[in-house]
């Protein structure tokens, strides 16, 4: 097992402490002034966090919310009437050009869509940079999973929403190339959505998102209903109705174009799509849907906020005189709306994680020799037959349908080495069997072998070898 615990170390550090970790690996003109970075958000008050600014203004396009005036709403367009309130995030107009924090220090994750495969430019998929594996961490990463050709299984953990992601990432399941694969890809995430409670297994490209919380029903999902039940999941896994099972024997099931979005340039599919790897992403933690009508409001969040946060993530609003500004008050949340928490919460999901990536873990292809009982066939002239197979008893093929097609992953091969006195008469020395599916047996393999001295003893020491599945012997 290989484990990366923060793959990008600077994206992340940004994004959870709201300031750079060291300088801007990528600083970007974002006003285009010719200056880079010259106006990030700051501290003021001076309490650990960058937060946001009101300040009362008659032509604001901010208001508060009728609900709970601690959320900030969008005034309606022809509304005259009431308090309004222009917003900032918190800090001052570094560059005095009348914005504030416009031309800020890089927080994004880096390497997110900075992966090889499927790769966009930044004018087409956001996050992608100027080329493919721009990043250092990508190009890292990348190069660890082509120098380590015997990996099976691929892993990425993201967050937020409670989701098992698996290829496609850019085209409906009709666009997947190998049945048995995508029918592993089906069974594994429906499992995995049993073993950590979550509620989604999707394709990414099927997935949508708060746009359309409520969509995540296709044929091609599958998703916990609000009785528990695991519906969508491959025929027979689950003891529910038939209507609610998927049929891999309609391709018509995989084409489902009402999709959620593009993700170019994806680990996922690099894993996949060019090293072969049984590839799967997913999205931890999720805040409470106290309703369950598939959306996490503001009024739910602060909610969670305020009844089950032992460290409150809403900063609550106070006064602060701005340098510039004059009277602001400060407040909001110090963490996005998708990171998660600390704490207990927080061990709380990576148990849910860890449940269902283990469970993964046991898929891995994994390969063990039969050998069947010497038969004799000539005692006296030393003459003895053996048939041998080799197990895969993992639920895996040894490669993927995907890794066979590219020849990244080389044949199971099984090796006989006779002892001195043992002549091998029919049967190879070195036999390629090709790929085992999973919870499969090669054909058999007899060997005719001699004693060259039938009153003596010899061996047959045999042996497999898997790029992906191990060794037996």
């Amino acid at each position: 097992l290989y484990l990366v615990p923060r793959l990008d170390m600077d994206g992340a550090e940004a994004y959870l402490t709201g300031a750079p970790a060291g300088d801007d690996p990528n600083p970007v003109d974002n006003d285009r002034d010719g200056l880079f970075d010259e106006d990030p958000p700051q501290d003021l008050d001076g309490d650990g966090f960058i937060v946001q600014m009101r300040q009362v203004d008659p032509l604001g396009d901010w208001k508060l919310s009728s609900e709970d005036p601690r959320i900030m709403v969008r005034r309606i367009a022809d509304e005259t009437e009431g308090t309004f309130y222009t917003m900032y995030t918190e800090g001052i107009d570094d560059d005095e050009d009348g914005e504030y924090n416009e031309d800020s220090f890089n927080n994004r994750f880096l390497s997110n869509r900075n992966y090889p495969q499927n790769w966009r430019p930044g004018v087409q998929q956001g996050g992608g940079g100027t080329y493919p594996m721009e990043e250092s961490t990508t190009s890292a990463e990348v190069d660890f999973l082509a120098a380590n050709e015997h990996i099976a299984i691929y892993l990425q953990h993201h967050c937020c929403g409670r989701i098992i992601l698996r290829p496609p990432t850019t085209g409906p399941d009709s666009d997947f190339r190998f049945r048995n694969d995508l029918e592993v890809y089906q069974v594994a995430t429906a499992r995995a959505l049993e073993h950590s409670g979550w509620n989604l297994a999707t394709s990414v490209y099927d997935w949508d998102t708060a746009r359309r919380p409520r969509a995540n029903t296709k044929r091609t999902q599958a998703y916990r209903d609000k009785d528990g039940n695991i519906r969508n999941a491959p025929y027979g896994m689950y003891p529910i109705p038939e209507s609610n099972q998927f049929d891999f024997s309609d391709p018509a099931n995989w084409d489902q174009r009402d999709r959620g979005y593009f993700a170019y340039g994806s680990s996922l599919e690099t894993a996949y799509l060019i090293f072969g790897m049984f590839a799967l992403a997913d999205e931890h933690w999720r805040e409470p849907d106290y309703n369950w009508d598939g959306m996490v409001t503001e009024i739910e969040r602060l909610r969670w906020n305020d009844e089950e946060l032992e460290n409150p993530i809403f900063i609550d609003w106070h006064e602060f005189d701005h340098p510039v500004l004059g009277e602001v008050e400060i407040g909001g949340w110090k963490r996005t709306k998708v990171s998660p928490p600390e704490g207990e919460l927080v061990e709380r999901e990576c148990e849910a994680g860890n449940r269902y990536t283990l469970y993964l873990a046991t898929l891995a292809p994994k390969v063990e020799l039969t050998v069947g009982d010497v038969e004799v066939v000539d005692q006296s002239a030393g003459l003895y037959q053996v048939d041998i197979s080799v197990k895969n008893v993992g639920a895996l093929r040894t490669a993927t349908e995907q890794g066979e097609w590219l020849r990244v992953v080389k044949p199971v091969r099984l090796e006989v080495a006779p002892s001195a006195g043992v002549e091998i008469l029919t049967g190879e020395t070195d036999v390629d069997l090709g790929h085992i599916n999973g919870m499969s047996e090669s054909d058999k393999t007899t060997y005719l072998v001699r004693l060259t001295d039938p009153a003596s003893a010899g061996n047959l020491n045999v042996s497999v070898w898997s790029q992906r599945a191990g060794r037996d012997s």
